[in-house]
């Protein structure tokens, strides 16, 4: 028991000191191509792309990699790389070499998430008793959340005090201080020695061998459809929401207003997701997802009718706590159903088809629909009742064969 508790310490604090130094490492580097006006626009086209690209091809060998290897020492040695990455980069800044070093930095760290993704996800159930998957999920949402609200903060006085070298310095020491407490970690539960193989030339097979077991676990596969066609609609939100102001009409303060209710929604989602979650059961899951539905559709239809910012407020902070325990009952049904030993790969599916359908769901309604019409909010609404809908026909349908 004591074990448990280090281990979900080590795991919540480790994710946060490297989400923060991702944050750092985003937040120095965007800030500082903004400063070069139009150059800057043509290197964070390059900066964003080359990221997205190794995301997308190097996601699939990361889960194999966490299939096969010691995830531990996955996570602990990706972390201590990007640790070295950025002090080595915050020391080439400000030679002329600076820009090509900063593109070059971020596609290994985009390398390094594409192993360190998958393996962190799968150490959990390694690390924690079955029992306690879903509150290890819950409070890493809970920590997201906060992250996201104060790196910002954070980063930019980082900034402003120590230039874009002295954050990038600081983001280095917390790669490392992220590996050091990833390398404490006690494993609880074993992987099965089948599970531990030379893959040396079997690559290609064991991405075959984990595609395989999706098609042949329908609940599996169920879940990954759900997710990308999620992570589309997800993307349409994502789309709309800077241009709020003038989606409602209500002054420059509304983006301010409802980023806080987003915030709000997301760490009350991560506190009480416990209750509202069942990490056994696909069809609790799903009718969480018709509710998100339901409070994103109402945004339109009640603004429509009250023309008030706080019916807005309400149901996007109904959306992001919904949505936040949506998360937490995803990821524990994964790690609780899916075989330990494909469980890396499964994961790296989840964050491909993440990483490819959010950029499809962007270009759909940017070429489709104006970001500020608000009748975005409906088509996002009813598109997630419609897939939770066919979702739970097809799991029905699957389970009476």
């Amino acid at each position: 028991m004591k074990k448990e508790r280090k281990n979900i310490f080590l795991l919540l604090s480790a994710k946060v000191i490297s989400n923060i130094g991702d944050n750092f490492f985003d937040f120095s580097n965007n800030t500082w191509i903004a400063s070069l006006g139009t150059k800057g626009q043509k290197i964070l086209t390059v900066y964003q792309i080359t990221e997205s690209i190794t995301g997308i091809v190097l996601n699939v060998f990361g889960g194999v990699f966490a299939d096969n290897y010691n995830r531990k020492k996955i996570i602990t040695i990706t972390d201590l790389i990007a640790g070295v990455a950025c002090l080595v980069l915050s020391i080439v800044y400000p030679t002329k070499f600076f820009v090509f070093a900063m593109i070059l930095v971020n596609i290994i760290l985009a390398i390094l998430s594409s192993f360190r993704s998958p393996a962190y996800k799968s150490i959990i159930p390694n690390t924690v008793h079955k029992d306690k998957i879903v509150k290890v999920n819950s409070n890493l949402e809970i920590c997201n959340q906060l992250v996201s609200v104060s790196s910002p903060v954070i980063s930019l006085i980082a900034y402003k005090v120590f230039g874009i070298g002295g954050a990038l310095l600081i983001d280095g020491i917390s790669f490392l201080i992220s590996a050091l407490l990833n390398n404490c970690l006690q494993v609880i539960h074993k992987k099965s020695d089948e599970n531990i193989r030379h893959i040396k030339n079997k690559i290609i097979e064991n991405i075959i061998e984990g595609i395989e077991y999706i098609t042949k676990n329908s609940q599996v596969a169920i879940l990954l459809i759900v997710s990308s066609a999620v992570n589309f609609f997800l993307a349409g939100y994502n789309y709309s929401f800077p241009f709020v102001n003038k989606a409602f009409g209500t002054g420059n303060s509304t983006y301010t207003i409802l980023l806080v209710s987003q915030s709000l929604g997301g760490i009350i989602g991560g506190i009480i997701s416990p209750k509202l979650t069942k990490n056994d059961s696909i069809s609790h899951l799903l009718n969480l997802l018709t509710f998100c539905g339901l409070s994103i559709a109402g945004i339109y239809l009640l603004f429509q009718w009250y023309h008030s910012l706080l019916t807005v407020f309400v149901f996007m902070f109904l959306f992001h706590m919904l949505l936040t325990a949506y998360n937490v009952d995803f990821f524990s049904i994964i790690q609780t159903k899916v075989n330990d030993k494909y469980l890396g790969r499964v994961f790296s599916v989840v964050f491909t088809v993440a990483i490819i359908f959010m950029p499809i769901g962007t270009a759909v309604f940017s070429y489709y629909s104006k970001a500020y019409l608000i009748e975005n909010y409906i088509i996002i609404g009813i598109g997630i009742i419609i897939v939770s809908i066919v979702a739970q026909v097809l799991i029905r349908f699957k389970g009476s064969k």
